[in-house]
């Protein structure tokens, strides 16, 4: 059943088509469930603060693996499949970063080396890789940004930062999930821009 919907701010209507969904899945709904449904999800986020909480403002249950974002191998791969299916084409970086209920897309990165292993372990074609860094280069790239900002680059400012690699790229460079782990490995910290004047990568 696909649901027809107005666009709406009202938390009762919301709660009301999680809980139709629910009663004809006989199960509470996953977030790709209510995407194959057609059900408003960003909405319903923005509305409730994040998709668990809408379920348990609907009165529903929700399974430990959703609020928890289950870090096994297996399940993960099968979670990535069912949203990648919801959405028709292979999830993001960003998209799992903003999926309720699921491992961040660092987190998958660091299970399936890169986003590349991940989407050829889920069956999709794999990515042409335009260009491989080393540790050394990302080093020096990331120092250099140092320089020019004069501090330490949040994970939106290397998001957004062309003249870096992409951020699951610098993570598994570094072999993290996080960013500080990043800065850690390179003895930078927030009076970066004094010492990254005098850095000399370290690997």
């Amino acid at each position: 059943m696909t649901y027809k919907y107005s666009n709406t701010n009202n938390k009762d209507y919301y709660k009301a088509l999680l809980q139709d969904l629910a009663q004809e899945l006989k199960h509470t709904p996953s977030v790709n469930e209510s995407l194959k449904a057609r059900l408003p999800v960003y909405s319903i986020r923005k509305a409730f603060g994040s998709y668990n909480k809408a379920l348990a403002a609907a009165g529903l249950k929700i399974r430990r693996e959703w609020a928890r974002g289950s870090s096994d191998k297996e399940t993960m791969l099968r979670q990535y499949k069912e949203y990648s299916e919801a959405l028709g084409r292979p999830a993001t970086y960003r998209e799992l970063n903003a999926a309720s209920g699921m491992p961040s897309g660092s987190t998958y990165c660091m299970k399936f080396v890169g986003m590349r292993g991940l989407k050829i372990a889920a069956g999709y074609p794999p990515i042409v890789d335009r260009r491989r860094y080393t540790k050394e280069e990302v080093a020096c790239l990331l120092n250099e940004e140092v320089k020019k900002t004069g501090h330490l680059l949040t994970t939106k400012e290397v998001n957004s930062n062309r003249n870096l690699p992409s951020l699951p790229t610098i993570l598994k460079c570094f072999e993290t999930t996080h960013i500080q782990d990043v800065w850690n490995a390179l003895g930078l910290h927030e009076n970066a821009a004094a010492k990254a004047m005098q850095f000399s990568p370290k690997m």
